[in-house]
């Protein structure tokens, strides 16, 4: 700046001692007048030079009280520094640093892209437009400016991490992971980095590297929350339960009011049959999310594996409630009342799963059993021929069919299944032509 004011004090002092003299109403002095212009000439330049030393003072007054973390002052400052000289890049730029901080983004994105008319190599201008096109949702929009960033500096690491994300939040995972690893090897210890790095290869389903990148995340910062959530979850869908419990039960310990925390280490522990275990994280989870059908869901899983009935029953019946179109919910609640032996009951929640899901052939074969068990043996012939419709080579579904049969006085036709049985599994042939021969038939053959 210095090296500026002194060429335009000098082309001042040029233009005074060449300028032709102007004649007025008045008369000057011939000699008088080109004195007078250029004193004035030499003042004017004095005073330019300055202002703008005070524009400079009154510049890094602005920066000094961003750092400090003023940004309200910041702000007036830096405005009034554009207003008097729009053209200076560095003052652009700060303004849309102060903007960003009030998340006041299209006015942060403008004052960047002005300075970067002003500056064509500005690279920390570059590199905070596209980050405040990813603020903005623009992902697409910021890969431009990042990609020009980097050519500019080629060694910094966030701008690799906000391409990333660009990518990323483009839902071009493949392509994050570059400028995601570039991030961690510019900077190593950045645990956000290795984070992001995590979901990326997470998103493509690699799970091994997802783990070892959240699990160095997880050593960079040993209260990272969300990298130990996600280490966890990555182990369940590794199917290595027995390592999800340490980092789940981590995060839990950090928050424990995440809901999905508490029901992941719930399927942790019921995956590793460890099923008295997983009760509490899944009560846990149902607590803080009331509304949550699966959690209830699952919990009522776990209390079934435990033989606890009443509380499975429960359960289910709110997951039902919560979520009825579900044809699990009715499904596993058929179960668990089939196997307390209420077998009506049962019949009613197989029959509601037939209906959601009228080619499901299991669905149908259990409803066939919950009606046999229940007495109910011309409604069984019904779900079991459905079964065996949908299933033909169903033996089991063909075994229940030879039974009802059986408890309609049909010997015939349950014959006809043993014979069917010979070619399916001879076995269940053999039990059910022991069942036929040990019964009487009543009042004859009847379909």
């Amino acid at each position: 700046m210095k090296e500026t004011k002194l060429t335009w004090l000098m082309l001042v002092l040029l233009l005074a001692l060449t300028a032709p003299a102007r004649t007025s109403a008045k008369v000057l002095d011939a000699h008088a007048a080109p004195k007078a212009f250029y004193a004035s000439a030499v003042k004017s330049a004095e005073s330019l030079a300055a202002s703008q030393g005070d524009l400079e003072k009154l510049f890094e007054r602005g920066k000094k009280l961003f750092e400090g973390e003023q940004y309200k002052q910041a702000l007036d400052v830096f405005l009034e520094v554009v207003r008097r000289k729009p053209s200076w890049p560095e003052a652009q730029y700060y303004l849309g640093e102060t903007y960003y901080h009030f998340e006041r983004y299209d006015d942060a994105l403008k004052a960047y892209q002005q300075a970067v008319r002003l500056k064509g190599d500005y690279f920390e201008a570059y590199r905070s437009m596209g980050d405040t096109l990813n603020a903005l949702n623009r992902y697409s929009e910021a890969i431009t400016p990042l990609r020009k960033a980097i050519r500019l500096n080629s060694e910094d690491p966030y701008v690799y991490l906000y391409l990333g994300n660009s990518y990323y939040n483009s839902n071009q995972y493949t392509e994050s992971v570059g400028p995601y690893e570039q991030a961690v090897y510019y900077k190593p210890d950045w645990s956000l980095a290795h984070f992001y790095l995590g979901d990326a290869y997470f998103q493509l389903k690699m799970y091994e590297s997802a783990a070892s990148s959240y699990k160095e995340a997880t050593r960079l910062k040993p209260d990272y929350f969300e990298a130990f959530k996600a280490l966890g979850s990555t182990y369940n869908e590794l199917e290595q339960y027995a390592n999800a419990i340490g980092p789940l039960k981590q995060a839990a310990r950090l928050d424990p009011k995440d809901s999905e925390v508490q029901f992941w280490l719930g399927n942790a522990y019921y995956n590793s049959n460890r099923f008295e275990e997983a009760i509490a994280p899944y009560e846990q989870a149902v607590r803080l999310k009331p509304g949550w059908a699966q959690a209830h869901f699952y919990l009522g899983d776990a209390y079934d594996k435990m033989k606890r009935v009443d509380d499975a029953v429960r359960e289910y019946k709110e997951a039902i409630r919560l979520d009825p179109g579900d044809v699990n919910y009715h499904f596993n609640l058929g179960v668990t009342l089939f196997n307390a032996k209420r077998f009506s009951e049962a019949a009613a929640s197989y029959k509601q799963a037939t209906l959601l899901k009228p080619d499901w052939a299991q669905a149908h074969f259990y409803l066939g059993d919950a009606y046999s068990y229940s007495n109910r043996p011309q409604e069984a012939v019904s779900a079991y021929k459905q079964a065996i419709s949908l299933k033909p080579n169903y033996a089991e579904a063909h075994y229940g069919l030879g039974v009802a049969y059986m408890k309609l006085g049909n010997k015939t036709a349950a014959m006809e299944e043993v014979k069917i049985l010979r070619n399916l599994k001879p076995a269940l042939a053999d039990k059910l032509d022991a069942e036929i021969n040990k019964r009487p038939t009543i009042a004859g053959d009847v379909l």
